[in-house]
């Protein structure tokens, strides 16, 4: 039953059994032989409560509006709970918080098990034996992702991801807004196409008055944050103060993150590998890099701020040991998928993702696929890759430290080689269903599963319009109905 309606009805009955037990006594509250009784009882305080019930009410119904005020009392607590859990932020719990802890470690049991939930599992082992079809398989994930241990698998901290330019970003930004969506997390929702700077005047007063994913919380606290923005401290304590001083960033070779760059935002010849290559090794030295997503350390400079020196190298390295900035590398999408599960207590469901490039239409769910090849790269590339990596100290520092840092989480998560390759294994099947059971041509089967495929392949631009576009359609119908009964 709705819970307001539930506070009604329980108020209305509490005030009739009340009015019906006065009235065995002598007559009811309106009754004007009563008015000196009522006056009192209106008058008495919850010091005298006990003397109300002695004088005016019956034995058998003291004790039946005794159990109605504490059906009351614990629907207002509930309330009460809630509102402050919006209010300050801690709408992310622990498994020790929720009605029904997270699902044992299966590997505690199954020593063949990486790091699947035995349904999970069971799907794995069945798809991997071509046992079972996509259609099946699309409503095996239903089931899972509508099941209470998925819904209550809430991350064990808030989620601050930096983004990064040209690194594959896009992909993780796809799992947090997917993470969000299915566990009724807080995430800002904003059009704006240029990072967020909160050291800026006005900055961080824009950062953390934006709307939501929930609509009674439309300011930080969040619990996920995942758009573009310069880093600031105020992140960690303020926008999402549940990450216990936790962040998260992706870095990518600096060599091909300025040639996707150059490819996307045209700051130098690259319409083929080759000819990019050529322009660096003759050309490249004398160029200004200085200005736009093409400039020398960019993805330093995303994730730290415009002062690069050897004292923020080894702020970066200290935050990275001791454990407070993990670092993804896109070139091992699958084996930093796996870190982030265990960094943040993830369901596996969360980090599985779709890797292909994809336009989505936010409104149908139609997608257009770009998908790339994997070419030998000429010499002259190679040549050109090693004098950026030169021309981006920082950047290349960088990627060296996440790739040994990711190395060495993997294992510790995974202290055997043969259950590590295991894991990446289980994670690339299950990305595979994701991407079959998510297919256009499968909408018709299984279609409750739709607008989770949606959240899982749509880009951050997109997902952004979408949930905006929503929250105005729901404002616009709220009002239309109040304006129908305001009618009425």
């Amino acid at each position: 039953m709705d819970l307001q309606l539930s506070k009604h009805l329980i108020g209305k009955t509490s005030l009739i059994l009340i009015n019906r037990a006065i009235s065995n006594n002598g007559g009811g509250l309106g009754n004007e032989n009563n008015r000196a009784q009522q006056d009192k009882i209106l008058k008495m305080g919850s010091k005298n409560i006990s003397a109300i019930f002695r004088v005016f009410v019956k034995p058998y119904h003291q004790a039946f509006i005794c159990a109605i005020l504490l059906i009351w009392l614990k629907s207002a607590f509930t309330l009460f709970g809630q509102a402050s859990k919006i209010l300050y932020g801690q709408r992310i719990v622990d498994a020790s918080e929720t009605n029904e802890p997270h699902s044992p470690d299966p590997r505690a049991s199954d020593p063949t098990i990486a790091f699947l939930t035995p349904d999970l599992n069971k799907l794995i082992r069945s798809w991997e034996e071509s046992a079972i079809s996509a259609e099946d398989a699309k409503s095996a994930v239903w089931e899972i992702v509508r099941g209470k241990s998925f819904l209550e698998h809430k991350p064990s901290h808030g989620i601050v991801f930096v983004k990064t330019h040209k690194t594959a970003s896009s992909t993780v930004t796809s799992m947090l807004h997917s993470l969000a969506t299915s566990h009724d997390l807080i995430a800002p929702l904003t059009t704006k196409t240029t990072p967020f700077d909160p050291r800026n005047a006005g900055g961080q007063e824009e950062l953390f008055h934006l709307p939501t994913t929930v609509p009674e919380a439309q300011s930080a606290p969040y619990d996920v944050w995942s758009n573009h923005v310069k880093f600031h401290e105020s992140l960690l304590s303020e926008a999402v103060p549940s990450s216990g001083g936790k962040y998260v960033s992706i870095v990518r070779d600096p060599a091909s993150r300025l040639r996707s760059a150059c490819k996307y935002y045209e700051c130098c010849p690259a319409t083929t590998d080759t000819s990019w290559a050529l322009f660096i090794i003759q050309k490249g030295k004398d160029k200004d890099w200085s200005k736009g997503h093409c400039a020398f350390d960019q993805t330093s400079r995303d994730i730290f701020g415009p002062t690069l020196d050897e004292a923020t190298r080894a702020a970066v390295e200290t935050r990275v040991d001791r454990g407070d900035l993990f670092l993804m590398v896109s070139e091992r999408m699958v084996e930093s998928s796996l870190a982030l599960w265990n960094f943040y207590d993830l369901h596996p469901l969360d980090v599985a993702f779709i890797s292909q490039k994809v336009t989505i239409d936010r409104f149908t769910g139609e997608s257009t696929l770009m998908n790339g090849s994997e070419e030998k790269k000429p010499r002259v590339v190679e040549v050109a890759e090693e004098k950026v990596r030169e021309w981006n100290p920082y950047d290349t520092s960088l990627h060296e430290l996440a790739n040994h840092a990711l190395s060495k989480r993997m294992k510790a998560i995974f202290p055997e080689k043969t259950i590590r390759e295991r894991a990446v294994r289980e994670l690339e099947l299950l990305n595979d269903i994701i991407w079959q059971v998510c297919l256009p041509e499968l909408k018709e089967k299984t279609p409750e599963l739709n607008d989770w495929c949606r959240e899982k392949k749509m880009d951050n631009v997109a997902w952004n319009e979408c949930h905006l576009d929503m929250m105005n359609f729901q404002r616009l119908n709220q009002a239309a109905i109040r304006g129908r009964r305001q009618r009425l």
